[in-house]
């Protein structure tokens, strides 16, 4: 194919809420990126099941990991953007080295993660965009330009900070953009969490992306999760004293300012101030919530019903904070 015009990298994996892989499918197919290059998948990946129909092995084949290439009209900047149908079960970052050498064949300037990040969220929000960058103030200058927030603090599971890393010792400049979405729900996809995500990218990189699709998608996940949320609060217990959800934008002023004056009044109570049977179901909910989200919403009510949850908040996200 033609040389690539500053081109930068796109790349993204399954993973929570399906919210950095979606929005990169979503990139290739609201801008009909072409398959031009794959990764061989031998040595990354194992066989490890095989489909049967009517008693007959299907064929088999290990997991793809795809470069599609889109030629800006204008000629301003292209894009590469890799689908990786799975993480490799071995050599992760020998496996990003190989992803990184095809793309500067292909002579990308920069490469670009799309991940996820669960939060206390209420699923009507608009979910926030976090950044993180390789080391570069520049990368940060132009996030504040398009209005995208950087992580202070965190971790990023697998290869969407993995491949970041690999770039960065390659002297190559990398970000990452995570998109929040309702922490309850990591096994469901998000769309409005992708649309976020595209959002934001299509701000940073200058592209104009349709975004109708994402939009309608998102409409009809935010319903059943709020039926969800609802039916999870009812299980917890917990329907008629606490919320197990952050506001929506409509209230998030009024409910920072509330938070505010409780503070400010010395309101909530410390870990140590609890009595001794209320830290212990906390941290039995706790250590249970590593394994059981159900857990958590107990846990997230439990900490409310106490006022104890900004206390304990950062060991709760850290629950989900691996963005992923």
């Amino acid at each position: 194919m033609d040389d690539l015009r500053h081109p930068w990298l796109v790349a993204a994996w399954p993973g929570m809420g399906v919210v950095g892989f979606g929005a990169a499918a979503h990139l290739v197919n609201a801008l009909g990126a072409r398959p031009v290059a794959e990764v061989d998948p031998h040595g990354y990946f194992e066989l490890e099941r095989v489909q049967v129909s009517k008693g007959v092995l299907q064929r088999v084949r290990l997991p793809r990991t795809v470069f599609h290439a889109w030629r800006d009209p204008a000629g301003r900047r292209d894009l590469l953007v890799l689908l990786g149908e799975a993480q490799p079960q071995a050599h992760g970052y020998e496996y990003c080295e190989e992803v990184l050498r095809t793309a500067r064949d292909l002579g990308v300037e920069r490469v670009v993660t799309f991940a996820a990040m669960a939060a206390v969220i209420d699923p009507r929000a608009t979910p926030r965009v976090l950044a993180v960058t390789t080391p570069d103030d520049a990368l940060h200058e132009e996030l504040s330009r398009a209005g995208v927030a950087v992580l202070d603090e965190g971790e990023i599971g697998g290869l969407n900070g993995v491949l970041l890393a690999a770039a960065a010792a390659q002297g190559l400049q990398g970000i990452g953009l995570l998109g929040e979405f309702p922490y309850f729900a990591t096994s469901l996809p998000n769309p409005k969490a992708s649309r976020a995500v595209v959002d934001s990218f299509a701000r940073l990189a200058g592209v104009h992306v349709d975004l109708a699709a994402l939009d309608a998608q998102a409409a009809e996940v935010e319903e059943g999760l709020l039926e969800l949320l609802e039916r999870l609060e009812q299980e917890a217990g917990a329907e008629e004293t606490v919320r197990l959800r952050a506001p929506a934008d409509e209230d998030e002023e009024e409910e920072e300012a509330e938070e505010a004056a409780h503070e400010e009044a010395g309101d909530g109570e410390a870990p140590e101030a609890l009595p001794r049977e209320v830290r212990a179901r906390i941290e039995a909910l706790f250590e249970r919530a590593r394994t059981d989200r159900q857990a958590a919403l107990e846990l997230k009510a439990e900490l409310d019903r106490h006022g104890a949850f900004k206390k304990y908040e950062d060991r709760f996200l850290d629950l989900f904070k691996r963005a992923e």
